[in-house]
């Protein structure tokens, strides 16, 4: 199994997507609004597939402390489903990148990509 191939392949991807500022495996490098990659679980999907479990941390700035973030949440998650349908609820997060101890709202995709064993 390529762990690091397949999870810089979603990193890759997101990273062509308009409207996608950044896309990282690293929360330092994510500039909203980013999306940065997680690996929540590695599990055996067939003999010759695994299964991982992603979660995608969308992040945008809170630039009017109201409904603007919730725009822009909107926006970017519209842009994301164009490559990617979410593989169970959409969750609400508030995220605090290394650069900025502001609390920045956000939203955890959850996708699962499989991959050869």
């Amino acid at each position: 199994m390529d762990l690091p191939g397949t999870l810089n392949s979603v990193v890759t991807a997101l990273r062509a997507i308009g409207g996608v500022e950044s896309a990282s495996l690293d929360l330092a490098d994510i500039v909203p609004p980013g999306v940065l990659v997680q690996l929540v679980s590695i599990d055996k999907a067939t003999l010759d597939q695994r299964q991982l479990d992603l979660q995608l941390l969308l992040v945008v700035s809170d630039v009017d402390g109201g409904s603007g973030a919730a725009a822009q949440l909107a926006t970017l998650l519209a842009a994301v489903e164009t490559w990617a349908t979410a593989d169970g609820p959409i969750l609400a997060r508030s995220v605090v990148l290394p650069s900025n101890p502001t609390s920045l709202p956000g939203l955890v995709f959850p996708l699962t990509v499989r991959t050869p064993a």
